[in-house]
């Protein structure tokens, strides 16, 4: 066991807490900090950092809540990533269903959730050596350090030095803002950059897409799900990003248009069928030379709610950005007018999905204006040939 890692104890009972304290010491896990009041508990998330959480389910103070343990990590969750192993004296089953109701299943492989009975204490050491070697736990930690020393090292080693530099000529009340919005774009792309060299894990789909988008608005690659016809269609973007960025004062994107290409099912395509009849690894790879072969196929591959497709740029549609509309939206609900592109996309019945990741996206992009600059010249007769061989 790992004497650094700090855990939280949330227990109203100081017998049943230091029975769990005293297996977990003998695990050679000391790094413990206990709190019998549910609420000072749930306060030293805000002051303290932990790598793991063992809660008791109820309070059982005179009017205690019955899920009290789970109401606190369903507060905290949208803030903090922590694994957290809820600890009961009741029965397991509604517990379980209403964890699973709060986004905290119990069944996943990851580890991250447990639900333990208080008649199995002495299982709970075993469980955070499990939670220890889980697929998480030291990936949360390296990223949480690797953002904490590039924060560190740009602040010491250049804001500090520059200071001058940096803020000349910015007003006192920007300083702040500025010097947030300096730290992010340190942070992104030192970090973009560690990942532009972690190359060995680019063939997996989730290296693809950003998923969930971090905005509602689109850009070149944004994944749209289309509902309005009563069967869900599916489409890529196409404009270029810069055309589609809002700008002035209402906030409006450039282009006129979004530039739309279909993205269907593989199984509206012969290559793929031919696959699908007896799959083999030899068909796999027709199916892929094939795609490499025809330069108006783009594969998207399947990952959580975006299935197996294939877009095929000669399959494009326009939609009207209609920014005279959204004007007139923004002037009747002037104290609740939404973005243009959720206005754009409520209006059309679109979902924005995800959005190719770099450098997939440039190649959608480079693939795009290639297939549609592409000049093609006349072959050479094969007579020509067969002429020079003869002199």
């Amino acid at each position: 066991m790992e004497e650094n890692i700090k855990i939280l104890i949330i227990e109203d009972n100081k017998d049943r807490a230091d029975e769990l304290i005293q297996y977990l010491k003998y695990a050679d896990l000391h790094n413990i900090r206990h709190y019998e009041d549910f609420s000072d508990g749930e306060k030293s998330f805000s002051y303290e950092k932990f790598d793991l959480a063992i809660i008791d389910v109820k309070d059982d103070s005179p009017g205690g809540n019955l899920y009290a343990g789970v109401d606190i990590i369903s507060k905290v969750m949208h803030n903090i990533f922590i694994p957290v192993i809820f600890w009961t004296g009741n029965s397991l089953k509604p517990i379980q269903d209403h964890l699973k109701e709060q986004g905290l299943n119990t069944n996943l492989e990851d580890n991250m959730v447990s639900l333990v009975s208080k008649t199995e204490t002495a299982t709970i050491p075993s469980k955070v050596q499990e939670i220890i070697n889980s697929k998480y736990f030291r990936v949360t930690q390296a990223i949480e350090y690797e953002i904490s020393r590039t924060l560190a090292e740009h602040l010491w080693q250049q804001v500090r030095p520059n200071y001058d530099e940096y803020f000349r000529g910015v007003a006192n009340e920007d300083i702040p803002r500025l010097q947030k919005s300096i730290l992010r774009s340190r942070v992104v792309r030192k970090l973009s950059a560690e990942i532009d060299n972690d190359t060995d894990i680019s063939g997996y789909a989730a290296w693809r897409y950003i998923y969930p988008p971090v905005s509602s608005g689109l850009s070149t690659g944004s994944i749209l799900k289309s509902s309005k016809n009563g069967s869900d269609e599916w489409f890529i973007v196409l404009s270029p990003a810069c055309n589609l960025e809002p700008r002035g004062k209402e906030a409006t994107p450039k282009s006129d248009y979004l530039i739309l290409a279909k993205a269907e099912p593989p199984e509206e395509f012969i290559f793929y069928k031919n696959y699908l009849e007896s799959p083999s690894k030899n068909k796999w790879n027709n199916v892929e030379n094939n795609i490499k072969s025809k330069e108006n196929i783009y594969h998207l591959p399947k990952f959580i709610r975006i299935p197996d497709l294939f877009v095929n740029l000669e399959n494009v549609i326009t939609i009207k950005l209609d920014k005279d509309e959204y004007k007139d939206h923004c002037k009747k609900h002037k104290d609740n007018s939404s973005s243009f592109w959720d206005y754009f996309s409520n209006a059309n019945s679109l979902e924005h999905i995800a959005i190719l990741s770099s450098p997939y996206v440039e190649n959608l992009a480079s693939r795009y204006s290639h297939f549609m600059g592409k000049v093609g010249i006349p072959d050479i007769s094969p007579n020509v040939f067969i002429s020079l061989k003869r002199h």
